[in-house]
């Protein structure tokens, strides 16, 4: 990182040498006269615009007025050398801008001059744009250089520039080209910087050789520079005047044919702005100073010049009474409009004194305000300079840079726009721009704006509601608020469908010169879709990440806190910026506003550019109350001269590629920006940043600081030096990138080396997260226990900066408590490298030797050898009670000596009766109105790798869903009934259940009861809720190795929904209504209870397969394994079994088998198939799940699958024919048996299911039985079948025993 300040001027006029030459006589003066007189003609022919790409200007009359035509001077065409950028690994630096004190007239003017050795290239004569023929040249510009008498020009050498595809020619793209860019987004900030590239795609295209560029600017080069033609004035703006004499302006943005390489001049008078909050009242004039704005100036008395001053009284604005009254106007006629709250974000279209957007400053309201291009005056210079959010646009045929749905009040006040003229096209952009549910406010003088012909017209067909109309006396302004409506309801309505919908393709994101389309864009329906909700209140709005960002949740939060940190810890203090003296900054390269966000302590405001060719992120600053625009860099910037105090820039030149034709125009336009004095800090590489410092010295640009790291990046470097010297040691050790490294064979290997880095708010880098993921969801779940890893020994080096506070190498620490957690011993503790230090090296190596002697036998002064990293099991539960809170059951207490179930009340306080009342409820909740999943489950749960959906409900992803994503085959489930596991969704209703089963996999941290006693959460926000969180899981799996892209994308729309992930789903009251709803969306339900509600099984509606858990077949056994509830435990159980029996859709008992619990009741077990007579019956012995105080099972308790089997084959028999041995699945430990009647038919096992057909017929709604939609039981899954139940499609995976040392590098 460097920082820059900006020279404190440049000189307003140019020095130039000249030899006197004898006059001429009058008949050469004549043929000159005539010869230069055709010589203006032809060329003007040549370099005028076509037809087509004509633009209609308007006058600007003050730049002749202004400025004096210098002498003429020689003129030279002097080239430079710069090319392609260099893709190669380093790290980050920032950079500051800081002014020299020498005189402006010593600033040299000149286009870039290269040493003899480098390589030239034309800096005045780029390469062709495409819409030009090969002879024709653009039109170069005209530049000065200081020469002496006697000083040869230099030879020029052209070097081949690569074609650009028109992208920054400043013509419009082609209207197919309008596609958003996906919000994929690679991790662009972190702790340490390593290969911008991006690893994983090398290795899926490994043939695929990099393409090595040229230097993105050549550091042979040396630079001159050459100031613009006088007349375009000290207020040039490239795209929006005319290039040739500033005398006019583009009706419509439009560049320069040759980029712009020259400098603008400043005023001669200029001063650096006045400090804010002062800067609001006053500004030096000289800065802004023209004479139509001092015409202007004389004709309204809120705009005073006063000696070296324009000043603005506060208590005067454009608006008479002022602007505070006339908001408060507004505030009357439109109570919903909470400025501050619900309204964070406007827009106020043709820019006065910028007065609404100064009193709204007041509101906690950022109001950018939108000088027009035809407006002659510059008000949006003024309100710049005033430290006021503007900047400068069209309202013509394209859309304005900004996405869809930005603002939450577009504002124009006496804007004399004809709104409803060309069918409304500028409406309908007002539409696009504005979020669905906000405010037009329009005032105009002429009192009543019903009269401007066709504004109501254009209105209703827009469905906008007219909200309020007044005229006010004070401020004699006729105001009318509309309303865009939040939803399509209004749209459907209309009589007459004109304008029409947009089509699918007309993306109303895309606005980079995109045209304008007589078409309406539907609000947002979908609550996946940004816009479909209003934001949060500010300033809660800011930190507040909403559910459509889906998985970029994770990503915003760490860009907020990565920004957050380096804001706090560096740039506020550390870098000497004035930030007293600093008001308008400049984000060159926003991603997710982190930046910004970070200063919204300062009082600064902040202008996010998210490049054209970056992800379109735009949309999530706005949502945050930022504001932002969309632009190209290889373009001028829409603003004037001396915007801003501040530029930052974080990797913009090294992703730029080989995009600008040339990139020095970017530096060019940097200058032209930022004011004299200003700062700039810029992020980059190395090989960037190294020629990019000399070309802003010889610009007079003053570097104040520059931070380095090591170029070859520093964890691989690290890596390969652990590599070799494990290597020279005769270590048999094995290096791998922990991106490609399979956590199945961690309990495999004796001893592992980590050398980790720390990334954003001290996550792991982004090759070491699923490893991360896979040690946290281990650590937490009881099923892999504390002894998983107990033959591993680990030693860690973390890598990090300290300046980062509390996530300095926090990804180091963290690795090593979770490896302990799983029973690994830390054979040396972690070693926490500081790059700042200056000592890394040594730091490094000596870990590296304690390393060697570990690896070789020998002992380690701070070693834990022998010694186990484990952790005591952590109790979530003390004693076990059956407590209820049902009045009427006699045999349960109320308060056993004031201890209660953490399960039964989530959570540790005890609950008395108090007057009918239960007090002490957890949350102040009363008699059901309390929430199931209190702060204390809720953390187990999660820990356990659930995510918890509303107050009652969660989701999990299965590990055969893993699997399958990885085509190493799926659960029982698909080899039974022929489901996708990778597009199965493990859910439930009702995380309470009303049994304690011995063999709970979540060791009871679920609640429990016998009746529903909770707050209720609607059964379709469920369901949309656990479908998000299910495709969030999903996309997880994204760059885990072995994972097949085709199956990961059909894994984001899941087909099946098993409704057994914990509890008792058919216990939430709203159960049919979820249902219906999954089958709404084709997605097939298998659900399962626990047996003790047979009334709720009576009243449920067709499900695609209904499973009761028959854990046991005798009172006693059915006692002491599921631990029920209820009294009458046994008389429900048998209820629920007979409740199966009349159901039409298939049915299936569930038995878990216990050895010395349930396994030896075959008999009674058989007595029971005749009371619920169902189509299945699966057998499945018991997984364990680890010891608690609230099991005593062990792995004597688990049978094998030849156990299960023997088991399965003796109730078949004993149930006389009915039942036969149908599929198997060896890996599951599962057995199932089908009636013979219904699902073997001509000697083949009818068992999977049709599921297209399934839904066919819930959807008629007519009766039907479950042999209507059954399917071929494929031979692999028959029992006995070789297979095993294992799907031969899938590939069968082995877990490689490695016994060597594994290096794993982050």
């Amino acid at each position: 990182m460097t920082v820059f300040r900006g020279p404190p001027g440049r000189p307003s006029a140019l020095v130039a040498w000249w030899r006197r030459r004898p006059p001429l006589g009058f008949a050469a003066k004549v043929s000159i006269a005539i010869a230069l007189g055709l010589s203006f003609v032809i060329v003007w022919t040549t370099l005028s615009p076509t037809s087509a790409s004509q633009q209609i200007s308007t006058e600007r009359t003050y730049f002749a007025a202004e400025i004096a035509e210098p002498p003429t001077a020689s003129r030279n065409r002097t080239s430079g050398s710069h090319g392609k950028p260099h893709a190669t690994r380093s790290s980050r630096g920032h950079k500051k801008r800081h002014s020299p004190t020498r005189s402006h007239s010593h600033r040299p003017n000149a286009t870039p001059s290269p040493d003899a050795t480098a390589s030239k290239t034309n800096l005045t004569e780029p390469a062709l744009r495409p819409d030009q023929e090969p002879n024709e040249k653009g039109p170069e510009p005209v530049t000065e250089t200081e020469t002496e008498p006697e000083e040869e020009q230099e030879q020029e050498v052209e070097l081949s520039v690569p074609e650009d595809n028109g992208e920054n020619t400043g013509k419009a793209p082609k209207e197919e080209d309008e596609k958003a860019p996906e919000l994929d987004l690679v991790d662009e900030s972190s702790e340490l910087d390593g290969d911008e590239e991006d690893p994983e795609a090398a290795k899926r295209n490994p043939s695929k050789e990099k393409k090595k560029l040229p230097h993105l600017f050549s550091p042979a080069a040396h630079y001159h520079w050459k100031q613009c033609s006088a007349k375009s004035g000290h207020h040039y703006i490239p795209c929006v005047d005319f290039d040739a004499d500033g005398s006019q302006r583009h009706h419509e943005r439009s560049c320069p044919r040759s980029p712009v390489t020259c400098l603008v001049s400043l005023p001669k008078e200029y001063k650096p702005p006045v400090p804010w909050p002062e800067r609001k009242e006053k500004v030096w004039y000289e800065n802004i100073g023209h004479p139509r704005l001092a015409s202007y100036a004389k004709g309204h008395s809120w705009l005073n010049r006063t000696g070296e001053h324009l000043v603005f009284p506060p208590e005067e604005s454009e608006f008479k009474g002022g602007a505070s009254h006339y908001i408060e106007s507004i505030d009357e006629m439109a109570p919903d409009i909470d400025w501050g709250k619900n309204i964070r974000v406007a827009l106020d279209i043709g820019c006065k004194s910028a007065g609404f957007g100064v009193a709204l400053l007041e509101k906690d309201v950022i109001t950018l305000s939108l000088g027009l291009a035809n407006e002659q005056t510059d008000l949006a210079q003024v309100a710049l300079e005033r430290g006021i959010p503007a900047t400068v646009g069209s309202l013509g045929s394209r859309r304005l840079p900004f996405p869809s749905g930005a603002f939450d009040v577009i504002h124009c006040s006496e804007c004399n726009i004809a709104w409803h003229s060309n069918g409304g096209k500028l409406l309908l952009e007002m539409n696009r721009i504005l979020r669905p549910g906000g405010y037009f406010i329009i005032s105009s003088r002429h009192g009543d704006l019903e009269s401007e012909k066709g504004i109501s017209a254009s209105m209703t067909a827009l469905c906008w509601n007219a909200v309020a109309y007044n005229s006010d006396d004070v401020s004699e302004l006729g105001v009318k608020i509309f309303q865009r409506p939040a939803s399509n309801e209004e749209y459907d309505l209309r009589a007459r469908k004109d304008p029409p919908f947009c089509k699918e393709d007309q993306n109303k994101a895309t606005a980079w010169y995109i045209p304008i389309k007589h078409c309406l864009h539907k609000a947002p329906a979908d609550i996946e879709e940004r816009g479909s909700e209003w934001p949060e209140e500010w300033p809660k709005r800011l930190e507040t990440f909403p559910d459509w960002l889906g998985d970029m949740q994770t990503r915003v939060a760490a860009d907020h806190n990565h920004w957050k940190a380096v804001v706090e810890k560096s740039y506020l203090d550390g870098l000497g910026i004035d930030w007293s003296n600093t008001r308008n900054v400049l984000d060159m390269k926003a991603v997710y506003g982190g930046f910004a966000a970070a200063l919204s302590s300062k009082k600064v405001w902040v202008m996010n550019v998210v490049p054209v060719h970056a992800p379109d992120t735009l949309p999530v600053i706005y949502e945050r109350g930022l504001i932002g625009v969309y632009h190209d860099w290889c373009e001028p910037f829409s603003t004037y001269p001396r915007s801003y105090d501040l530029l930052h820039a974080d990797h913009l030149f090294s992703r730029l590629k080989n995009r600008c034709k040339q990139p020095i125009v970017i530096l060019v336009e940097m200058d032209r920006i930022l004011r004299p004095g200003g700062w700039a800090i810029i992020r980059e590489k190395l090989d960037i940043l190294d020629p990019l410092e000399a070309i802003l010295r010889s610009l007079h640009w003053e570097i104040v600081m520059t931070f380095r790291k090591d170029k070859e990046g520093i964890m691989s470097t690290l890596a390969v030096r652990l590599s070799r010297r494990i290597a020279d040691a005769g270590v048999d050790a094995r290096p791998t990138d922990a991106a490609a490294f399979d956590p199945d064979d961690l309990p495999s290997v004796p001893l592992l080396l980590l050398v980790l880095p720390t990334h954003d708010a001290g996550a792991p880098p982004p090759a070491a997260a699923f490893l991360a993921r896979w040690l946290a969801e281990s650590a937490a779940d009881f099923r892999a226990g504390a002894l998983l890893l107990s033959r591993v020994r680990f030693a860690i080096f973390g890598v990090g900066s300290r300046a980062y506070g509390d996530t300095f190498n926090a990804a180091a620490r963290s690795f090593s408590r979770l490896l302990r957690e799983l029973g690994a011993v830390e054979v040396i503790p972690v070693v926490e490298g500081d790059v700042d230090d200056g000592d890394l090296e040594i730091v490094f190596e000596e870990w590296c030797g304690k390393v060697l002697r570990v690896a070789n036998g020998e002992e380690v002064e701070d070693g834990a050898n022998g010694e186990s990293g484990g952790f005591d099991e952590l109790e979530l539960e003390g004693e076990e009670s059956d407590y209820d809170d049902d009045d009427d059951d006699e045999e349960e207490e109320e308060v056993v000596n004031g201890e209660v179930d953490m399960e039964d009340l989530a959570g540790k306080a005890t609950a008395r009766r108090q007057n009918g009342k239960v007090a002490g409820l957890p949350n102040g909740a009363e008699n059901g109105a309390r929430e199931m999943v209190t702060p204390i489950i809720r953390t187990s749960l999660e820990k356990q790798g659930y995510k918890i959906v509303g107050s009652h409900s969660g989701v999990k992803i299965c590990r055969w869903t893993k699997s399958q994503l990885r085509g190493r085959g799926g659960c029982y489930k698909h080899s039974f009934y022929g489901i996708e596991s990778h597009r199965c969704m493990e859910a439930t209703p009702s995380l309470a259940c009303a049994n304690k089963c011995v063999f709970c996999w979540r060791h009871h941290t679920n609640p429990v009861g016998k009746s529903w006693k909770w707050k209720m959460d609607d059964p379709l926000d469920i369901v949309n809720t656990a479908i998000d969180e299910h495709r969030k899981m999903v996309k997880q799996m994204k760059g885990v190795p072995g994972v097949k892209p085709e199956l990961l994308a059909e894994g984001l729309s899941p087909r099946h929904c098993a409704l057994s992930l914990v509890g008792e789903p058919i216990m939430y009251p709203e159960i049919n209504t979820l249902v219906d709803d999954l089958h709404r969306r084709h997605i097939s339900t298998f659900l399962v209870t626990n047996a003790q509600f047979p009334e709720k099984i009576k009243t449920l509606k067709p499900i695609t397969q209904l499973y009761v858990s028959v854990d046991a077949a005798t009172k006693e056994s059915l006692k002491a394994v599921d631990r029920p509830l209820f009294s009458d435990f046994w008389e429900r159980f048998l209820d629920s079994l007979k409740s199966l029996h009349d159901k039409d859709q298939r049915t299936v008992y569930r038995l878990t088998l216990v050895k010395g619990w349930n396994a030896e009741e075959i008999d009674a077990y058989a007595n029971l198939l005749n009371l619920g007579q169902p189509d299945f019956i699966e057998i499945k012995g018991v997984t364990y799940c680890g010891s608690s105080a609230t099991s005593k099972l062990t792995m004597e308790n688990v049978p094998w699958h030849a156990d299960v089997k023997e088991f399965s084959e003796v109730l078949a028999s004993k149930s006389g024919g009915v039942y036969e041995l149908a599929c198997e699945h060896v890996h599951s430990c599962c057995v199932l048996l089908a009636k013979v009647d219904k699902f073997k038919i001509n000697g083949k096992w009818h068992t999977w299911i049709d599921y297209d057909r399934f839904h066919e017929l819930v959807t008629s709604g007519k009766p039907f039985k479950s042999c209507d939609y059954m399917a071929l039981t494929p031979s692999w899954a028959v029992y006995g079948a070789e297979e095993g139940g294992f799907d031969p499609d899938q590939s069968r995976y082995k877990k490689e025993r490695r016994h060597g040392t594994a290096a794993l590098k982050g």
